[in-house]
């Protein structure tokens, strides 16, 4: 049984590829919504337990990079990777592919930060902890294509507003997750 994520970044055209059959995952695609209900709060408690050792690396994280995380932002995004993790914990027939997986969890916390040796070590440990996914498809796009469907999505993000650091920075961390959990 495959147990697989799309990755990339936001607005790369991860859910475009499978809703227009780019690719024949041969199993079931979940695009997990934004917002929030009692499923994921489900997930989330489901996760806890077996992946207790993660505060251990985020707390490492965030003392490292404190000046530069927004707190409120950070803890939504652990929040997510507990989400995320119990939903793939959850029993399924068949192959599974979901949208921003674990892995891509681990890009938003990171993809802001200086891709340094221990911002590095932390996210080769938190790769290593949350690694429940057997099958990564990495889906890519041209730099203005993509900045173009950012600016269309209207979401606020780094990368939107054309900050050619942010962008790069961002490319250099999901390069940087997807080999280092290969």
């Amino acid at each position: 049984m495959i147990q697989g994520e799309l990755i990339g970044l936001p607005a790369a055209g991860k859910s475009w590829v499978v809703e227009n059959k780019v690719i024949d995952l041969k199993g079931d695609y979940k695009v997990i919504s934004n917002g929030f209900d009692i499923f994921k709060l489900t997930n989330i408690i489901l996760s806890i337990v077996p992946y207790v050792n993660l505060f251990a690396i985020y707390g490492k994280l965030y003392k490292s990079n404190q000046n530069k995380i927004n707190l409120f932002s950070y803890v939504r995004r652990i929040a997510i990777m507990y989400e995320r993790l119990g939903h793939l914990k959850r029993k399924h027939t068949g192959n599974l592919y979901i949208d921003e997986g674990p892995l891509q969890s681990v890009w938003a916390v990171f993809h802001n930060l200086p891709l340094d040796n221990i911002n590095k070590q932390l996210a080769k440990k938190l790769i290593e902890s949350v690694s429940v996914t057997n099958k990564v498809i990495f889906i890519s796009v041209p730099k203005l294509t993509h900045q173009n469907r950012m600016l269309e999505r209207k979401r606020k993000h780094p990368i939107q507003d054309g900050d050619i650091n942010s962008y790069g920075m961002s490319r250099d961390w999901l390069a940087f997750i997807v080999i280092a959990f290969v």
